[in-house]
């Protein structure tokens, strides 16, 4: 497992403004069965083929350059209809943890 980015939020949850921060971790090994769970269904797609209309607003920012193994330290606004206002992303070249 590694590190590869942070992602910073600023989004609205049950009418109230937040910030949430998420580490993001690429896998490549792992044991056991992967299942669905409350928040995602799990599905494979080729690299030329992610479904970025069908996910969140700021994947189709950040996800191209994890699948570039580059680490990334991002910021996102969004208002309280999920309409992204902000964003800022910087290439990073250090170890997050």
């Amino acid at each position: 497992m590694k590190n590869t980015g942070l992602l910073d939020f600023y989004e609205y949850f049950k009418g109230e403004k937040i910030n949430l921060i998420v580490h993001l971790y690429v896998v490549t090994k792992w044991n056991g069965e992967i299942a669905e769970s409350e928040e995602m269904s799990p599905e494979w797609f080729d690299i030329d083929s992610i479904p970025y209309n069908q996910m969140f607003p700021d994947d189709k920012y950040w996800l191209p350059y994890i699948l570039e193994d580059k680490k990334i330290n991002a910021f996102f606004e969004f208002d309280q209809e999920w309409n992204l206002v902000s964003k800022k992303i910087n290439e990073e070249k250090f170890d997050l943890l």
